[in-house]
């Protein structure tokens, strides 16, 4: 089932996804304690392929990181893509995470409330920096 917006609540903490359309393609809106970002579906792409140590020190503590399939059966709630990406956000089912997909690259992991209002705080230039391996991992120039 899509939907345009996901609430997920993880250890206290809340963030609200929104799928929004722009006059450039559609992103997805971040919004953690009055805080928002938008992200476009590469900055996405970026988070599928971090390892536990990027998420533990994103949050700042423990971090229950784990893969997951990048092309599941279930459908997506969430789809956004451009001409380089396609990323998909599957809700787990206890809604305190989402599981980050980007079935092109093969890439999937587990991303929670607290990731996501921690994305919040960080400027823009994270992501490029993110983008340095534009292809995953192992991506080396």
């Amino acid at each position: 089932m899509t939907t345009d917006q996901i609430e997920l609540t993880a250890d206290g903490t809340t963030a609200t996804l929104t799928k929004v359309t722009t006059p450039t393609g559609a992103r997805i809106e971040v919004e953690s304690k009055d805080v928002t970002t938008r992200l476009d579906a590469l900055d996405c792409e970026t988070l599928t392929w971090q390892d536990e140590s990027f998420y533990a020190t994103l949050v700042d503590g423990e971090y229950e990181y784990r893969t997951v399939e990048p092309q599941p059966r279930e459908p997506a709630a969430i789809q956004i893509s451009n001409e380089y990406t396609v990323v998909r956000f599957r809700v787990e089912a206890d809604r305190s995470a989402v599981e980050l997909t980007a079935p092109k690259l093969g890439y999937g992991t587990r991303v929670d409330a607290r990731a996501f209002a921690a994305l919040t705080e960080k400027p823009k230039t994270f992501f490029s920096e993110l983008l340095r391996t534009p292809f995953g991992p192992d991506d080396h120039e």
